[in-house]
């Protein structure tokens, strides 16, 4: 049943129980015909009728500016403020809300310390992951030292436990360039729990890419390790974005900031029904890192939620 049609059932039913109140007072009125009090006891939900139409054109009106301004904001995300994702509770269990908030990252994350599969020059190390102004870090910078020696190493954490395999991800962001050069980032991905299943299990790369050229949603599948790829997003990522990603029922949807900008309905095999968790990954872009020593990129989190079906 659509939210119309759910409208006009409410304001009926509010309308007999306020017939039945009414009907009980005038069946008190003794020296009143007949037929008056049949008008009277009707005449509630004659005025409830009349203002469905009204309520219902009201609502909509309602839902269609919102979508409206939505639009308009995603093309001018620097300047306006448009609504946040709604979370409908009947569908979904927030099982992980962090605000980053207190000193240090909490216990349900773990740190990458080592080496990336993507990679030889992609090496991660525990001191790039902190939490500092209300804000969680990634750092990529030139370390001294660390299990790839030295070189350049960059944050990555995956989410312990609360793995499902539908899931939805909320999370505020930016990234605060280095300057001439930049990192390649997937905030959020999602990885399957059993390491060497992969491909076949499936990855979900929902915001790949870097803050030069744009990012992308690639979804990973099959023993060759096929994709699915959506179109190119244009936004500005030195600037604060909310991105949700959702999966339900082998369908993927993609919002950046209210508005969805890309939505897959699969099947299980470019869906794999497996459980994943949640990775938030920064690493060197291309093939090499920079070729310097000085110089920083950092991708700020302000806040994360993680919700699975209830």
């Amino acid at each position: 049943m659509d939210s119309s049609n759910t409208q006009i059932e409410g304001e009926k039913e509010k309308g007999e129980e306020l017939s039945r109140r009414f009907s009980t007072i005038i069946n008190k009125w003794g020296d009143v015909p007949t037929h008056y009090k049949t008008i009277l006891k009707l005449l509630p939900m004659f005025i409830i009728l009349a203002a469905i139409p009204l309520t219902v054109r009201l609502s909509q009106t309602q839902q269609n500016l919102q979508e409206e301004a939505a639009q308009k904001c995603h093309g001018n995300n620097k300047f306006c403020i448009t609504p946040t994702p709604i979370s409908d509770t009947s569908v979904w269990t927030k099982v992980v809300d962090d605000e980053f908030n207190t000193s240090g990252i909490p216990t349900h994350w773990k740190m990458y310390n080592g080496p990336y599969g993507s990679g030889p020059h992609n090496c991660a190390a525990p001191s790039q992951d902190f939490v500092s102004g209300g804000y969680l870090n990634l750092l990529m910078s030139y370390l001294q030292s660390g299990n790839c020696g030295v070189g350049w190493y960059t944050g990555g954490i995956s989410l312990s436990g609360f793995s499902s395999v539908d899931q939805r991800i909320t999370l505020r962001y930016r990234v605060i360039p280095g300057p001439g050069w930049h990192s390649h980032f997937i905030i959020p991905m999602r990885w399957p729990d059993i390491d060497s299943s992969w491909p076949s299990a499936g990855e979900e790369d929902y915001n790949e890419g870097n803050w030069q050229s744009g990012t992308n949603t690639y979804l990973h599948y099959g023993s060759n390790n096929s994709q699915v790829s959506s179109p190119t997003y244009t936004f500005d990522n030195t600037q604060w974005h909310t991105i949700q990603t959702t999966r339900l029922n082998n369908t993927v949807t993609i919002t950046l900031d209210g508005s969805i900008i890309w939505k897959y309905t699969g099947n299980t095999t470019t869906l794999p029904d497996t459980l994943k968790h949640v990775v938030l990954q920064q690493e060197c872009s291309g093939n090499t890192c920079p070729s310097g020593t000085t110089g920083t990129e950092t991708i700020q989190i302000d806040w994360i939620t993680v919700e699975n079906p209830s």
